[in-house]
């Protein structure tokens, strides 16, 4: 398993329950890395990017969130399905060069819900799972807190 050193674009993406943080907001405690690390929220402690697998065949070392401006991670879906989630930090970063080849790799494999810095949000999905996009985009609004290391189903809070 890879680590995330240097890393903590996790922390600037996601939502998380406990604390009332919003997707795309700087965490209070985000510094050089968590000054609650050992005491951080349960959301934390259990989240897991994509990039982390080191047997992911689709991510290499050079594609670290914090490099590429992308967040990866797999979301379960209310019908059953599975998708992957993709929060985009840098704007273009998912629509040119390395984070282009990424977002079309995954949609290959799963259906990607695309989050970005500037609240505008899309689905990438690759003709076999079309059939799946209706389902997918009536949840689509839901995704966004993390939960015991799942995303549940909760609508996203609009950012300021």
């Amino acid at each position: 398993m890879r680590a995330c050193g240097p890393c903590t674009e996790c922390c600037f993406a996601l939502g998380i329950h406990e604390t009332n943080k919003r997707p795309f907001a700087r965490c209070e405690h985000q510094g050089k890395g968590c000054a609650i690390y050992p005491k951080r929220p349960e959301s934390c402690r259990t989240f897991r990017c994509l990039w982390l697998d080191e047997g992911n065949p689709l991510l290499t070392r050079k594609d670290r969130p914090d490099r590429t401006g992308i967040v990866f991670a797999l979301g379960d879906m209310a019908f059953g399905g599975q998708v992957a989630l993709a929060w985009v930090r840098k704007l273009g970063a998912d629509t040119k060069g390395r984070g282009l080849e990424l977002m079309t790799a995954v949609s290959t494999v799963l259906p990607v819900c695309i989050m970005r810095v500037d609240g505008t949000r899309s689905i990438s999905i690759a003709e076999d799972h079309a059939h799946r996009l209706p389902a997918i985009r009536e949840e689509f609004n839901y995704i966004g807190v993390v939960e015991d290391g799942i995303l549940k189903r909760r609508r996203l809070p609009v950012a300021p």
